[in-house]
């Protein structure tokens, strides 16, 4: 049985447990819709987790994004007996922590011209966010305050780079989500980008940065000083009267994406009942757009509406990580979540003497597997290390080792070695380094 179908009949086996969508469009909810949205739920959060990789990560750098929808969509999704889950929430603790590395200190990940193109403060908010719909601590991940950089940041819009609201707005919802003081000059910064017309951010002909506006703003309305409460009160009721502007004759607010960000603005609002904003046909809309492998057309749509077909938010995510964490003190009370360890990989090219072997210290999180510890040294230098994998019935093996490619016809490969110089006997994705450990990659021209 091919590894494919194996994982596909893993993913099938899965239980998920919806948010309830009995009355999602207020008690109206026809019954036959309610079941139909928890059916499209359902499918939709199956294919999300058949796109996941070997390595735990999904396509597209979309592993954070995808973990916070299937969250959302589904209570309880991070289970720690789920082995895949546990796999793709260590991904992302993996990436993060490649970025940081990547910039000894925390403010060059910005600073000027950003020097890792690859990490904007929106995909950092949505780190910090998905981090909080998995039981993190982000004002201590490993000793970094991920808030507190966030929060650094934020003054300094609008700038090359980060001049979007939107992002600007999820890096609200990443701060308010976890639990922190909202300053007001950064609720007042988001305020001043709106229009007299009520949208939030540039006139693209899209209500994207408008509806994450609302949702932030909805999320540190009860956290400002009453001074303040009235202005962003007004500002709220502005923007979504803008939202419902988009509104097209079928429910939609546009594209897919944009009806399903504009769904969850409007679920989280106190003034527009659900049957004023017409939501058994927006929700018919939305569903009209899967197809039968339970897609939404791609990756990218499919984790933005299946938030909103659960009637869930960007602003409801700290009560679910409340939840979260209770689940998983009483499931592991003796482990520590930031627990981390290092080791030393050592390169060395036996067939080339003049090749000298090069050494790392290598940190992640415990039960990182060595595939894991090699992607993170990856992406932290690829000057210093770079690797090639393929899959066999024994795991990943190796292909090259920075640039050095493995060569059938003359019998060259990689092999791995242990501490006591053993040859391993599984693949990388398969061991599990302990703190202190050293493992060899060695170039070696077999017999």
């Amino acid at each position: 049985m091919s590894s494919e179908v194996i994982l596909l009949l893993l993913i099938s086996s899965t239980t998920f447990v919806a948010s309830d969508v009995s009355q999602i469009c207020g008690e109206a909810t026809p019954t036959a819709l309610a079941e139909k949205l928890q059916d499209s739920i359902d499918r939709g959060s199956l294919w999300l987790e058949a796109q996941q990789q070997l390595d735990g990560s999904w396509p597209l750098s979309s592993t954070k994004e995808t973990i916070w929808a299937l969250q959302m969509a589904n209570e309880n999704w991070y289970r720690l007996e789920e082995t895949t889950r546990q796999l793709g929430v260590k991904q992302i603790e993996i990436e993060i922590l490649a970025q940081l590395a990547h910039n000894n200190k925390a403010n060059h990940l910005w600073s000027g011209r950003i020097q890792n193109r690859k990490l904007s403060l929106g995909k950092f908010a949505y780190y910090v966010n998905a981090l909080n719909a998995t039981c993190h601590d982000v004002t201590n991940f490993y000793g970094h305050n991920l808030v507190e950089m966030l929060q650094e940041q934020m003054h300094l819009f609008p700038r090359n780079g980060f001049n979007n609201y939107y992002q600007y707005a999820l890096a609200m919802l990443a701060v308010c989500n976890s639990g922190q003081t909202i300053k007001v000059r950064n609720v007042r910064t988001l305020i001043s980008g709106q229009d007299e017309d009520g949208i939030i951010g540039s006139h693209s002909g899209l209500p994207d940065e408008t509806a994450m506006a609302v949702m932030a703003l909805h999320c540190v309305l009860r956290s400002v000083n009453h001074n303040i409460r009235t202005i962003v009160s007004h500002a709220i009721s502005d923007a979504e009267h803008a939202l419902l502007s988009w509104q097209q004759e079928d429910g939609s607010f546009g594209n897919i994406h944009s009806t399903a960000l504009v769904v969850q603005a409007l679920t989280s609002s106190t003034k527009y009942t659900p049957k004023q904003w017409y939501c058994n046909d927006t929700m018919r809309s939305l569903l009209a757009g899967q197809d039968n492998s339970g897609s939404f057309g791609s990756l990218g749509a499919t984790v933005s509406v299946l938030p909103a077909l659960a009637g869930q938010h960007f602003g409801r995510l700290k009560y679910l990580d409340l939840s979260c964490k209770q689940n998983v003190e009483m499931s592991v009370p003796s482990r520590p979540t930031n627990s981390s360890i290092t080791f030393n990989l050592t390169i060395q090219d036996e067939v080339v003497d003049e090749n000298d072997p090069i050494t790392i210290a290598l940190t992640a999180p415990q039960n990182t597997s060595l595939y894991g510890f090699m992607s993170l040294a990856a992406e932290s230098d690829q000057e210093t290390f770079s690797f090639e994998f393929g899959e066999s019935s024994w795991g990943l093996f190796i292909k090259a080792i920075n640039g050095l490619y493995i060569n059938g016809d003359k019998n060259h490969y990689w092999l791995l070695l242990d501490h006591t110089g053993k040859l391993t006997q599984t693949g990388m994705d398969n061991i599990y380094p302990e703190d202190g450990d050293h493992y060899v990659w060695t170039y070696r021209a077999l017999l």
